[in-house]
């Protein structure tokens, strides 16, 4: 994941000294050529933590695809300095969505309120992206306060990474919540369906305490939502 050329929304010094409109659109094609595997992202701010320029960032999306930039994510910076209601970040993403490309939280902080506040407003947020399909990730503007921004919120503290109440929600979200772990028998059709979050996956076979088999499965996103595994 690579950012070509960030906050181009705000500042087009390239460009301008050298007078080409299109010259982000030459930065995606060339870095594509030359690391076919990467993916390429755009990244501003004011776009969905303040939305002053959510859709100017909507239209310059969409003029670099239809030039031909190689888009591979819509970064979003993620620096909440205030609250807003949860459907106005869900307007806001679903404007960019449009384009078709997936988009990504990026630099993501909490830096207002009181520590009740701050966790309250990370579990909303996270769920309200975690349920969206085409928000494919979230990256972190820090985790540990012995190297971070003062005024963010960490998910760790002091030298042995003790987690904060912050921490902790997001430990409980992604580490417990958003976990599927199943035991059942094996029932006389010889199949069984479950629900279970997309990721990776051990499948364990016991019998009378010992491990017959395992196996490593990784369910992925497809069209129907349903996905068969053969044992």
């Amino acid at each position: 994941h690579y950012d070509v050329n960030n906050e181009q929304l705000h500042g087009q010094w390239y460009s301008g000294k050298l007078n080409d409109t299109d010259l982000l659109t030459w930065m995606f094609t060339e870095f594509h050529s030359l690391v076919p595997s990467a993916k390429l992202f755009v990244n501003d701010f004011a776009v969905f933590a303040g939305a002053t320029h959510n859709i100017a960032y909507k239209r310059q999306v969409e003029r670099l695809l239809a030039t031909g930039a190689p888009i591979g994510g819509i970064g979003v910076q993620a620096h909440f300095s205030k609250p807003s209601p949860m459907v106005s970040y869900m307007k806001r993403l679903s404007v960019l969505a449009q384009t078709g490309i997936p988009i990504w939280l990026t630099e993501m902080d909490v830096r207002f309120g009181n520590d009740d506040e701050q966790v309250a407003f990370l579990d909303d947020i996270l769920r309200l992206t975690f349920s969206l399909p085409y928000v494919e990730g979230i990256i972190f503007w820090g985790f540990w306060d012995g190297h971070i921004e003062h005024n963010v919120r960490p998910f760790m503290t002091g030298p042995n990474f003790e987690l904060t109440k912050y921490g902790e929600k997001f430990d409980e979200l992604l580490l417990k919540e958003w976990r599927t772990h199943e035991t059942f028998g094996l029932p006389s059709t010889l199949s069984v369906s479950k629900r279970a979050f997309y990721g990776q996956y051990k499948l364990t076979a016991t019998y009378e305490n010992s491990t017959l088999w395992t196996k490593d499965i990784e369910l992925e996103n497809n069209t129907n939502g349903v996905v068969f595994f053969e044992i």
